[in-house]
């Protein structure tokens, strides 16, 4: 297993030419190689830039596939002149991210509880820029790298364009924020608890097809059981088979689900869900 060290990404191999670059304590990117085409699968924060981290590592022609449009995965987007994501999300990349946006949404948050930053990082000063895809990106999708296929795989329901990856060679899934171990997801405005579960139903239906499921968040990797044991306990909550709570989470009242190991945020009834780009209005 190869490991590089630098002042702020930890870039580990994890399976054969794919390369897990995990910013610490916030989200993780992939970089599969095939002989001839670099994939990277999100591009993280925008803390600090990416691309001469994994300058070192990159073959002929880089692509970046984004998983969806959320600020924590396409915040290194811009450095890249191919990118791909779901044509329903793509209008969003190319849209500027001001800084009191992600205060709001995140800084704030993260100097409250001592989470890590770069050295030189300037917590005024971040901001993402936006980026134009040149490529969309639809389920079936397969991604040639020469003598290795990534397939995508849509799974909506986090937000209505997400995407997951799978590595043909090594068996392995990118998951993206469908599934990890923690708080899921599914109380913004294009979050839908009907489409997550049709997700989950899919990659269990191919539960054959890969052997890891490497997550953008938390655990290193899942075992694919935890699919199962999502969906089990999500189809009961329309049911309404769940205990929940009330919590607030930036100011919206939000349903909680706790479960073993992981939890849901859900739109409460009376509610569209929380819009994140209503953060850009100071």
């Amino acid at each position: 297993m190869r490991e590089k060290l630098n002042e702020w990404f930890r870039i580990v191999e994890i399976e054969k030419a794919i390369f897990c670059i995990e910013e610490p304590g916030h989200v993780r990117s992939f970089l599969i190689n095939g002989e001839t085409v670099s994939a990277l699968i999100d591009t993280g924060m925008g803390f600090k830039d990416i691309y001469p981290a994994i300058e070192p590592f990159l073959r002929e022609k880089t692509i970046v596939l984004n998983t969806h449009w959320h600020f924590d995965h396409i915040g290194g987007n811009a450095a890249f002149p191919e990118i791909g994501i779901s044509q329903v999300e793509s209008r969003l990349i190319k849209i500027d991210l001001p800084n009191h946006m992600l205060q709001r949404l995140y800084l704030m948050d993260c100097l409250a509880r001592g989470a890590l930053f770069p050295s030189d990082f300037l917590v005024d000063r971040y901001e993402i820029k936006g980026s134009r895809p040149t490529f969309f990106i639809s389920d079936g999708d397969r991604f040639d790298l020469g003598n290795r296929t990534l397939e995508a795989i849509a799974t909506p329901g986090h937000t209505h364009g997400s995407m997951s990856f799978l590595d043909e060679l090594t068996q392995s899934l990118f998951s993206g924020d469908v599934l990890y171990q923690g708080t899921l997801y599914l109380h913004f405005e294009d979050s839908n608890l009907n489409a997550y579960m049709t997700s989950l139903q899919k990659l269990r239906l191919r539960y054959n097809d890969f052997h890891n499921i490497f997550p953008s968040h938390n655990d290193d990797r899942i075992s694919k059981s935890f699919i199962t044991t999502v969906l089990e306990n999500m189809v009961r909550i329309p049911k309404g088979e769940c205990l929940d709570k009330t919590v607030e989470v930036w100011g919206h009242r939000v349903r909680q689900y706790e479960f073993e190991n992981f939890s849901i945020l859900t739109k409460m009834p009376d509610s569209e869900g929380i819009r994140l780009l209503d953060f850009m209005e100071r």
